[in-house]
């Protein structure tokens, strides 16, 4: 805080005023000493992290997200699964949601997941009341 001479508007008080902004602690000292506080079995464990995901994240990427992003690119060509692609943009979404067998099927599948879904917490629920 810091204070002023008397107020010239108010005779014989004195005014006490913050300043705007408050001095910044430097981020190396806390750094710092929070290394200094890991014991060393959480810096061993630190170092290890790396070498166990990383071999983790790159087994998820190559089965499970390069083939989605392959799958995405294919539905958006015209591909017999060999030759050339030709692209085809959003046409064959287009031309899949125009067509009544899709559309009866997508409809048939979303009665059955969650009509299953449903029944099977309504049984699951019933026993549950019984049982207790």
């Amino acid at each position: 805080a810091v204070t002023a001479g008397p107020d010239p508007l108010k005779k014989g008080v004195s005014v006490t005023t913050m300043p705007a902004v408050a001095s910044p602690v430097p981020e190396t000292a806390s750094r710092r000493s929070r290394r200094l506080r890991l014991s060393p079995l959480e810096r061993s464990r630190r170092r290890l992290f790396v070498p166990f995901v990383y071999p983790a994240l790159v087994v998820y990427a190559a089965v499970m997200v390069a083939p989605t992003v392959f799958t995405l690119w294919i539905s958006l060509n015209h591909w017999a699964g060999a030759g050339p692609m030709q692209w085809a943009g959003l046409s064959n979404y287009t031309r899949m949601f125009k067509d009544p067998v899709f559309r009866t099927s997508f409809v048939n599948t979303f009665w059955i997941v969650f009509g299953v879904s449903i029944g099977v917490f309504a049984i699951a629920f019933l026993l549950t009341m019984l049982m207790r």
